[in-house]
């Protein structure tokens, strides 16, 4: 697609775009973090805590019913309900 190669090749799109190993980035230090507990259930954009801005991020319904969900999916037990 015409318009996609633009975009990617574009100054904006360099921007906003972010190769895989630089997305993956936040995550890998997350989960390798020496204490674990200390970011624990914290909302996180890139590499700074933050407050969730939407309405369902604060959702605690919502949020066991994702968790059930993800757990039935992947045929794991909810370790949440021990």
């Amino acid at each position: 697609n015409k318009f996609l190669k633009a975009m990617v090749g574009s100054a904006l799109g360099r921007a906003v775009l972010v190769i895989p190993a630089k997305g993956a980035e936040p995550m890998l230090h997350l989960a390798t973090v020496t204490d674990p507990q200390s970011v624990n259930g914290a909302y996180f954009d890139k590499l700074r805590r933050k407050q969730p801005r939407h309405r369902q991020a604060k959702d605690a319904d919502f949020a066991r019913q994702l968790w059930d969900r993800t757990a039935d999916l992947l045929g794991v037990s909810n370790q949440a309900d021990r």
